[in-house]
C-alpha cells in the first residue's frame, strides 16, 4: 500500500512582519495556501482555506477534495462580506492527496492560484500545476518570455483566487505514482526567490522530506526573503510500481465551477461532475513549464444550455444555406465583417483589462528625485500609475535588498499595507543612518506560527 513520507517548514522572511501563509501535513493530505489581504485578512483566508480542505482528509476521493476547494472559496467569501476588516482578502491553495480512483491508488493534485506543486524524478523537475496569474498569462500569449516574467514588476498580479469571486475554477490532475517520486508544494516566497535549477538540485539532494524542506526556505530566506515562503516535501513509498515516463501517468481532470448555494454544503460525498479531457500525451510535461490548459466540456445538468448554444434552429439554417448559395459573395463579406468586428472586440477587451488591472491596488516605488513614493494604481505596459505622495526617504539611504525591491516596486491590494512598507522603510533608514557600531544579526528559526483565529464580529451567529 503506498505510503507518504511529508516534511514542511514555513518562514516569515525577512520583509514581512507576520505569516500570511497556511499548510496541513496530515497521512494522505498536504496543503499550502498563501494569503492577502492585508496582515489579518492573508492569514485569516489562507488559514480558512486549509481547514475546509482539510475535510477532505481520509476519504480517499477526489470528488471530496475538489469540493473542499469550492467550500473554501465559499466560507473565504461569506466572511469577507460580513467582516469590513476583511474586504478584499483571499488566497491561493495547493493540494496534493492520496486518492483511490478506478481501483488504483493516485494522487490527486489541486491548484487555484500561484503556490505550486512539482514533482522531482528521474532526476528531472517539472511544474505540475499552472499559475493564475498575470505575468503567466503573458507568457502563454507569448508576449514576455519566461525569464522577463521572473523580474516583471508584476508578477504578484492574480488572475483567479478563493474568496474573490462567488465562483471559481479549480484545476486537477491526476498522477499515478511510482517509487522516487518526490513532490514539492510551495508558496511563491520560493519561487520568486529560488530558480528551478536551485529548487531541483535540493531536491535532489538525498536528504529526508523534513531536511529538504528546512533547505529550501532557509535557502529563499538566504535569497531575499521577501516573502513568506512554506515549502511542503512529499515522497512516495511502497507505490510497487517502477518509474516510468510521465506522459503514461499525468492527466489533467476537468470540474466545473460549483454554485455557492445551501445545498453545496451537504456533507463529504458531494458529487462533482468530472471528465477527462486530455490524453497522457496531451497533458505530458517535458519541462518545468506549466502544461497546456485544455477547454472544459460542459457542465452535467446544463444539456439544455449547451444544446442551444450549439444546435440553431433548422428553419435558420436551412435559410442561411439558401442565402449562401444565392449570393456567396455576399455572405462572405458578412463573414468578414464578422471577423473584423470579433477582433475589435478581443482588442478593447485586452485594453479594458489592461487599464482596470493598471487602476487597481496601491505601489510603492521610487519618484524621479529619487525618493520613497505612494502611487495608485499598478503600472501595467505603457500605463503609469498616479503619484499620490513622497515620502522623505530617499532610495539610496536604503540597505541594498530594500533599494532593489523599491527600483522594482511593490505591489498592494490596500492602502493601509503600502503605508506601513513605507513606513517600516523609515524606520530602517533611520537606524541604519545612526548606527556606530558594528552590528552582529542572529537569525532564529522559530516553530512554523498558527495564522490567528479572527474574533467573530460582534452579534454574530456561533
Amino acid at each position: 500500500m503506498i505510503r507518504l513520507d511529508i516534511g514542511a517548514d514555513s518562514l516569515v522572511g525577512q520583509v514581512r512582519s507576520a505569516n500570511e501563509d497556511s499548510m496541513l501535513v496530515s497521512d494522505g493530505l498536504a496543503v499550502v495556501a498563501d494569503g492577502m489581504g492585508g496582515h489579518r485578512g492573508g492569514a485569516v483566508a489562507s488559514a480558512e482555506a486549509v481547514r475546509a480542505v482539510s475535510e477532505a482528509e481520509g476519504s480517499r476521493s477526489l470528488d471530496d477534495l475538489v469540493r473542499t476547494v469550492h467550500l473554501a472559496n465559499r466560507r473565504i467569501s461569506e466572511r469577507a462580506s460580513d467582516d469590513p476588516e476583511l474586504r478584499g482578502m483571499g488566497t491561493t491553495v495547493c493540494a496534493v492527496g492520496l486518492v483511490r480512483r478506478d481501483g488504483a491508488d493516485e494522487l490527486a493534485i489541486v491548484n487555484v492560484g500561484d503556490s505550486r506543486v512539482y514533482l522531482h524524478s528521474g532526476g528531472e523537475l517539472v511544474q505540475l500545476s499552472e499559475d493564475h496569474s498575470l505575468v503567466e498569462s503573458l507568457v502563454r500569449d507569448g508576449q514576455i518570455t519566461a525569464e522577463e516574467a521572473q523580474v516583471h514588476p508584476q508578477r504578484n498580479v492574480l488572475t483567479r483566487a478563493l474568496g474573490v469571486e462567488p465562483l471559481v475554477a479549480v484545476d486537477a490532475w491526476l498522477l499515478s505514482p511510482c517509487d522516487g517520486d518526490r513532490l514539492l508544494l510551495c508558496s511563491d516566497g520560493l519561487t520568486n526567490e529560488l530558480s528551478d535549477e536551485r529548487i531541483g538540485e535540493v531536491l535532489g539532494s538525498g536528504r529526508t522530506p523534513e531536511e529538504t524542506a528546512r533547505q529550501l526556505t532557509a535557502a529563499a530566506d538566504a535569497a531575499g526573503g521577501r516573502d513568506n515562503t512554506t515549502a511542503v516535501v512529499v515522497d512516495v513509498i511502497d507505490s510497487g510500481a517502477e518509474p516510468a515516463p510521465l506522459s503514461d501517468r499525468f492527466r489533467r481532470i476537468s470540474t466545473p465551477a460549483v454554485d455557492l448555494s445551501d445545498e453545496f454544503d451537504q456533507g463529504p460525498h458531494t458529487e462533482t461532475v468530472m471528465a477527462v479531457i486530455a490524453t497522457p500525451e496531451e497533458a505530458a510535461a517535458t519541462s518545468s513549464t506549466p502544461l497546456e490548459e485544455p477547454q472544459p466540456e460542459p457542465l452535467a445538468g446544463d444539456e439544455e444550455i449547451a444544446a442551444l448554444a450549439s444546435s440553431p434552429d433548422p428553419a435558420e439554417l436551412a435559410a442561411a444555406q439558401r442565402e449562401a448559395d444565392a449570393a456567396t459573395n455576399l455572405a462572405a463579406r458578412w463573414r468578414t465583417a464578422a471577423f473584423l468586428a470579433a477582433i475589435v472586440g478581443v482588442v478593447a477587451l485586452a485594453f479594458g483589462a489592461i487599464f482596470y488591472t493598471a487602476s487597481r491596488g496601491w505601489y510603492v516605488g521610487s519618484d524621479d528625485d529619487g525618493f520613497v513614493a505612494l502611487y495608485r494604481g499598478t503600472p501595467v505596459l505603457w500605463l503609469q500609475p498616479e503619484l499620490v505622495e513622497t515620502s522623505g526617504t530617499a532610495v539610496e539611504d536604503l540597505v541594498e535588498n530594500q533599494q532593489k525591491q523599491v527600483n522594482e516596486g511593490i505591489t498592494f491590494t490596500q492602502e493601509e499595507a503600502a503605508r506601513e512598507r513605507i513606513d517600516s522603510l523609515r524606520v530602517t533608514t533611520t537606524t541604519t543612518s545612526t548606527t556606530t557600531t558594528t552590528t552582529t544579526t542572529t537569525t532564529t528559526t522559530a516553530p512554523v506560527p498558527q495564522p490567528p483565529t479572527p474574533e467573530a464580529p460582534p452579534g454574530a451567529g456561533p
